[in-house]
């Protein structure tokens, strides 16, 4: 990958991280520099980064519903 785009993309990804700590911590009433919370907001971009990988293999899924589950396993501790 051109280093350009990587970087672009870590910064696109820092930016939906952060935009997602708010959330998490105006929700959850804590300040957006808690640990848990930036922790919080990195699991859910991951969740939907990877079901966005899994959907484009199986593009016949809906990606929706496949979002929805996986977010409900993050919310349950991931269990296999």
């Amino acid at each position: 990958m051109v280093p350009t785009l990587r970087a672009a993309m870590l910064d696109q990804f820092a930016q939906v991280i952060r935009q997602l700590t708010d959330v998490v911590a105006q929700r959850a009433e804590r300040p957006s520099d808690d640990f848990a919370v930036a922790t919080i907001a990195g699991a859910v971009l991951g969740v939907v980064i990877s079901t966005g990988f899994y959907w484009v293999v199986h593009p016949d899924t809906d990606l929706v519903a496949l979002i929805d589950e996986a977010l409900a396993g993050l919310e349950s501790g991931l269990p296999l």
